[in-house]
């Protein structure tokens, strides 16, 4: 017979278990790809810049997703994936056979424009935002206010 404070203890594990399980289940359904609904304002500011109009792709929204949702589930915000990789080898496995590639990050920005705002403030997010190089994206949107934005050209 186990002692009633051991009962106690290991329903207690029992139940933080089941929580964080539901916990990393809710926030990996909550990442949603919101590539047509940002095509308007991304492209609006790439014409401010003069550049071509960027067309939504469900591979590279694909690829947004699943970064996201890495994310979420595994507690992290990197460019590097949980397996290691970066969005060459993400792109590489998600079939995007590309001649050029990059990805955009940002936490904590609650509305799109907020995160083309503090995009078009960094060096490096903007010189990617802004590349003449891409054609397409994909844009997803996670826990936390998580944004991945993916933005490529096939080759």
């Amino acid at each position: 017979m186990i002692p009633f404070i051991k009962k106690v203890t290991i329903l207690s594990v029992c139940l933080v278990l089941v929580q964080l399980g539901s916990t990393s289940a809710q926030a990996q359904s909550s990442v949603k790809d919101v590539t047509a609904s940002a095509a308007a304002a991304l492209n609006a500011e790439r014409a401010k810049k003069g550049r071509a109009a960027v067309a939504p792709n469900k591979a590279l929204a694909n690829m947004a997703v699943a970064h996201a949702r890495d994310m979420a589930k595994n507690g992290f915000f990197s460019h590097t994936s949980s397996n290691g990789g970066g969005i060459k080898q993400r792109s590489r496995a998600a079939g995007y056979r590309y001649c050029s590639i990059n990805e955009n990050l940002a936490k904590g920005y609650g509305d799109l424009a907020k995160v083309i705002e503090q995009w078009r403030g960094s060096p490096a997010h903007s010189k990617n935002m802004y590349s003449r190089k891409v054609r397409e994206f994909g844009l997803a949107r996670g826990p936390g206010n998580t944004w991945v934005l993916v933005m490529g050209r096939r080759c």
